[in-house]
């Protein structure tokens, strides 16, 4: 149980944040959806994106200020998606 540290792609969620905390040896294989990778051992998927579809393989609610922001900018974008509608 450490936190790793991401390396960013494109993401509606995310800017250059910090560690975040992966707690199981579980992941997801590198694709076209991938937002976010992690290397830890190999490299993975750390989130993945496709539409309004969001998907994180580490726990935000463990990840301090970084996992906070990530719910920050989610609750964010439903907002923005209800405002419009």
């Amino acid at each position: 149980r450490s936190p790793l540290a991401l390396e960013f792609g494109s993401s509606t969620l995310l800017a250059p944040l910090e560690d975040v905390y992966f707690v199981h040896s579980y992941y997801a294989p590198l694709n076209q959806y991938t937002s976010a990778s992690c290397h830890y051992g190999l490299e993975f998927s750390a989130m993945v994106e496709r539409d309004k579809f969001y998907g994180m393989q580490f726990h935000p609610e463990k990840s301090g200020k970084t996992g906070k922001e990530l719910i920050r900018n989610f609750i964010g974008i439903v907002y923005d998606n209800l405002s419009s509608t």
